[in-house]
Parts: structure tokens; sequence; C-alpha cells
């Protein structure tokens, strides 16, 4: 049962980021190239967040001490 929510959960996630791309495109006129590069902007920073994350941890572990 906890399953099949997690997986509706996500489901009307993607359906709402679909609706918001469709109502800003035919209702507010925003072309779909602009939400073609917010989409890969975020994706791009994202990516940089976890990449600084992954180096703070690598960091932090160089200069752990070892028992």
């Amino acid at each position: 049962m906890a399953r099949r929510r997690h997986w509706r959960t996500i489901f009307l996630a993607l359906v709402a980021c679909a609706t918001f791309a469709w109502s800003a495109v035919y209702q507010f006129d925003v072309e779909p190239a602009v939400l073609l590069e917010i989409l890969l902007m975020s994706v791009s920073l994202v990516g940089l967040a976890m990449l600084a994350a992954v180096l703070a941890l690598f960091i932090r572990a160089l200069f752990k001490p070892r028992d």
C-alpha cells in the first residue's frame, strides 16, 4: 500500500509540473524555448549543488582524524 502511494505522489508531481508548463505557454504566452532554458538551468544548478556536496564530503573525509 505504501509503495502505491509513493508512485501516486510522483505521478501527481509530474502532472502538476506539466500543467504549470502548459499554462505558462498557452495562457501567459511564454515561449517553449524559454521554458526549456529554465529547465536546463535548473537541472544544471541541482547538479552543481550535488557536486559541491560530494566535494565537501571528500574534503571532510581528508581532514577527519583516523582511529
